[in-house]
This record gives structure tokens, sequence and C-alpha cells, in this order.
């Protein structure tokens, strides 16, 4: 068992505040029913299934780990959401053992849920804990992944660190997040990223990656975008906030007002090649 403790950070409340009003509940109502996902999806090989696009997301940390060939790995998943990717790959790979940490205690219920329905073994668990003071033992998963999570963060550094302990040695990291390629100079693309990050809660889009790995010991730095794969689902979340702001006679909170703008905001941060959807991986010595 691993002690379950949180460090409340400046932005902590306002990250679990955004994903109570704008996820976790439609989570819980059948949004996303399938993959639980509360991440983009890759539209990979003509695929145009919303729900296998987030399930193809999945897929690729499996083929980052190389679980077909060796299954039996320990896991954590940082920012785990609802525990919809750890509890996917516990049920494709039954000899993987994944546990998922994430600051709000809301979504780590509701990941306990409904891993006792969905999962065939018992082989995942889930605490309510901050990624950045993991307090977990030295050298202890084979690999670490955050999906769209560690962008929520001012303390990246932190999570390196963190990440960077717990791993063994030649261990491996994977993030897949929102990465900024191009800082934006224009007056409209400024507005537009101050919409996104202050809607969806973002600290920053991964401005210092390289330095910070470095600095946490990570080696074997690779960055590929992902942002073709996952412009079908932009667009859809954007086409979708579109029309439901157009909506007469509809008050929508301002947290959920905040969220909608950033779907829009996104697809032309993207179109405009000011921040980019990647995969990011790293290995420790």
């Amino acid at each position: 068992m691993i002690e379950e403790k949180v460090v409340e950070l400046g932005t902590t409340e306002q990250v679990e505040d955004y994903y109570a009003e704008c996820w976790t509940n439609r989570i819980e109502a059948g949004h996303n029913n399938e993959s639980l996902a509360i991440h983009q999806g890759l539209y990979t090989n003509g695929d145009e299934n919303f729900e296998n696009a987030k399930l193809n997301l999945n897929n690729l940390l499996a083929k980052e780990f190389e679980l077909d060939k060796e299954p039996g790995k320990l896991i954590l998943d940082a920012g785990c959401g609802v525990g919809g990717s750890a509890i996917y790959l516990a049920n494709m790979y039954p000899e993987l053992r994944v546990i998922g940490v994430n600051i709000s205690k809301p979504q780590v219920e509701s990941a306990r849920i409904f891993a006792e329905k969905r999962l065939n073994q018992a082989s995942v668990e889930f605490y309510h804990k901050d990624y950045t003071h993991l307090q977990m033992p030295g050298e202890m998963v084979d690999s670490v992944y955050a999906v769209e999570s560690i962008c929520h963060t001012p303390q990246k550094q932190a999570f390196y660190r963190e990440a960077h302990s717990i791993l063994k040695a030649r261990g491996k990291l994977v993030l897949i997040d929102y990465f900024m390629i191009n800082p934006p100079l224009a007056d409209s693309d400024l507005e537009m990223l101050h919409n996104f990050q202050s809607g969806w809660q973002i600290a920053d889009c991964h401005e210092n990656y390289l330095e910070e790995l470095a600095i946490a010991g990570f080696e074997n730095v690779q960055l590929t975008d992902l942002s073709k794969d996952v412009q079908k689902g932009i667009a859809r979340s954007h086409n979708k906030a579109i029309e439901k702001l157009s909506l007469k006679n509809v008050n929508y909170s301002g947290l959920m007002m905040g969220h909608l703008k950033a779907c829009i905001a996104l697809r032309h941060l993207v179109s405009r090649k000011i921040i980019s959807y990647c995969v990011l991986t790293a290995s420790k010595a």
C-alpha cells in the first residue's frame, strides 16, 4: 500500500473545480462511456469512430512501453482522471500492474468504482495524491505516463524529479500533452492562448521541457508531433462549443463558459502551429 496524501499547491483547487464542473459529472452520466477518456483521440488508419480514437491513444501507450513483449510491468499513471487508460491497459494486459494518482478526490473515487465494475482482476490501484509530491519508494516502477495532466501544474520540474526518483534504471517516461512550438506574437493569437490556458486551467504548455528534463536526470528525450491525428477530435470539440454557445436562454457557469472558449481557441492555436499535440518520451539512465 502507498500512503495517500495530497500536498496542496496554489493551483490545485482551481484544477479540481474545473474537472468537477466540466468533466467528472459528465463521465459519470455516460459521456465517453466506453473509454472513460478525458483526453484527445487519435484518428489513425482512417478510423472515424470517436470512442475508438480515444482507445487508440491508450494503444499508443502500450506500444511505447512494449507491453506485448513485457506485459508484467508496474506503471504509474500521473493524473489518471477517472481511470480510463489504466483500466483499459490492465484489461488488455492481465499481467500489468498500474498505480493511478490524481489530486481530484471525486475522480479517484469514480476511478475505483469503474475499476470494480470493469476490471477482470485487481491489478490497478488509485490514490488521491499529487504527482509533484508522490512520497513513493525510489526505483519502484518500470514506467511513468501522463496524458494531458502535467500541463496543469506550474511545478513541472517537481514532477520530473519525482518521476525520475520512482523509476527503475532504464525506466521510461511518456507524456502526451500540449506543447508550445511557436510562441504567439499577434494580439489575436495571444488572446486565444489566454482563452485556452485559462479555460482548461493550464499553467503552461511545456515551454522549458528540455531543460527541466535534463535537470531531473532524464536522457534520450524525443518529441513526436501527433497533431494531424487529433485534428478531427479538436474540430469536433470546436464545432460543438460554437453550437452550445449559440444557444439562447442557456446560462453556463463561468467554468463551463471558459471550457467552451478553450475548445474554440485550441483549434486556432493548433492550426496556426502555435501549439502542437505531442508524445514525449525520455529515459532514466
